[in-house]
């Protein structure tokens, strides 16, 4: 069996240099020679132009029919590697080699032209992939559908919404078959129900036609749904290289390795006009109140949270949120649902929120805070998931490893302590 018939893809030590700052050359005039020639040897020359490395020393192998799912965060190297197998670009080093046909979806509307109308950009498009005109037309009829701009068919694709031309272009790219996909980003453009579409075509075509498929996205979910190996890269290289799910909480662990956040400075998801109230601080301790970020199942924790009132007021209310490594929010701690409804004057206060027990299964999850004057009102300083934390399993669940990853990968993510007992009837 040859190493075409089980490998779709494999890379070895690509790398892609760029020179930044670099002039590009132009004409010069005799006078210019002429007086660059009695300069030079006084300035020493061009300074020589940096060098930046978006990628370097990149290896990995995909087999076929295996989905691949791409992280890092911004400038980690994601589009320049999807770009280098998609042969747009060269690599300064190493080399990709592919066995099989491949279609790449990097940006809305690959391969289109914008005079043409999306009939004609589905037959320019499906060309470009290298598909034969009796493959379009066999396809033609699934691809209108999965895309539903069938009205529009004959509208030249310039005068298309950004929703339109990526689904139609994704149809055209998963439709068509080619042997290896690229997906980038582009997906986050369209709505929820055709994202789930999407993705559930994605497993569709990996699952029953055995296609490979690369994806790079920042929504965790779907690549924890989708995805059955993650290559997480940093600052141009592989970090990590393995599991699904391990790969999507060192990711989402290296994004905030600390025990404690200021939150000052935290802008990104940030709601509120604080005119009451500011949120300063964010930690999280263990029992014995010690800085912490890795919690047994079931064992307790201490969220510590600073904030500055600004205003005298009474029974603010206040509030730490829990959420998923999906973003979806699994508990909120509500002050007043506890009974505690301080008084404050102006000044800073530090206020100590004790879990008497985690329950939730192993995995990566954040916390976040908000403060509002009073309950149902808009909150005057809101954060989400600015800090994260580590659950893991601290006993024997099962004989086997397989049952833990069985817990981890689980649907649900609350942990509910039961006692079990079994009678023969």
């Amino acid at each position: 069996m040859s190493a075409s018939d089980t490998i779709a893809l494999r890379a070895e030590g690509l790398g892609k240099r760029y020179a930044l700052g670099a002039a590009r050359p132009r004409y010069k005039t005799l006078t210019e020679e002429i007086a660059g020639a009695f300069t030079r040897p006084l300035t020493g020359g061009q300074a020589a132009d940096r060098e930046f490395w978006a990628l370097r020393n990149v290896s990995f192998q995909l087999d076929r029919g295996e989905v691949l799912g791409v992280l890092g965060s911004n400038g980690a190297g994601k589009s320049t590697l999807l770009k280098l197998l998609s042969r747009i670009t060269t690599p300064s080093e190493g080399s990709a080699t592919l066995y099989g046909r491949l279609g790449s979806l990097l940006e809305i509307g690959t391969g289109f032209h914008p005079e043409l109308s999306g009939r004609e950009n589905v037959f320019l498009s499906g060309a470009i992939l290298g598909m034969r005109r009796e493959e379009i037309v066999a396809k033609f009829d699934a691809i209108v559908d999965f895309a539903e701009v069938e009205t529009f068919l004959d509208t030249p694709v310039k005068r298309y919404s950004s929703g339109m031309y990526v689904r139609l272009a994704f149809a055209v790219a998963a439709f068509l078959e080619p042997e290896i996909l690229v997906v980038d980003e582009v997906l986050a453009v369209g709505d929820a129900s055709f994202q789930k579409k999407c993705i559930g075509r994605l497993a569709e075509v990996s699952s029953r036609d055995g296609r490979t498929v690369l994806f790079v996205s920042h929504n965790m979910s779907a690549i924890h749904n989708l995805c059955s190996r993650v290559l997480l890269l940093d600052h141009g290289q592989v970090a990590f290289d393995g599991p699904t799910l391990q790969g999507i909480q060192r990711y989402l662990a290296g994004r905030n390795a600390s025990c404690s956040t200021d939150l000052t400075e935290v802008t990104q998801g940030r709601r509120g006009d604080r005119e009451h109230f500011e949120l300063l601080r964010l930690e999280v301790l263990d029992s014995a109140g010690q800085p912490c970020r890795v919690f047994a199942m079931g064992s307790p924790l201490i969220v510590r949270l600073a904030l500055r009132c600004k205003r005298a007021w009474q029974e603010p209310r206040i509030g730490v949120m829990l959420t998923s490594m999906l973003d979806a929010l699994i508990h909120d701690f509500t002050s007043a649902f506890d009974g505690f409804f301080p008084n404050l004057e102006p000044g800073d206060y530090v206020i100590d929120i004790q879990v008497e027990a985690i329950k939730v299964y192993p995995g990566t999850y954040s916390l976040g805070a908000w403060v509002q004057k009073t309950l149902g009102i808009t909150s005057d300083d809101y954060i989400r998931s600015v800090l994260t934390i580590e659950v893991i399993d601290a006993k024997q669940i099962g004989d086997s490893r397989a049952d833990f990853d069985r817990i981890s990968k689980s649907s649900t993510e609350v942990y509910v302590p039961c006692q079990w007992s079994i009678t023969k009837q």
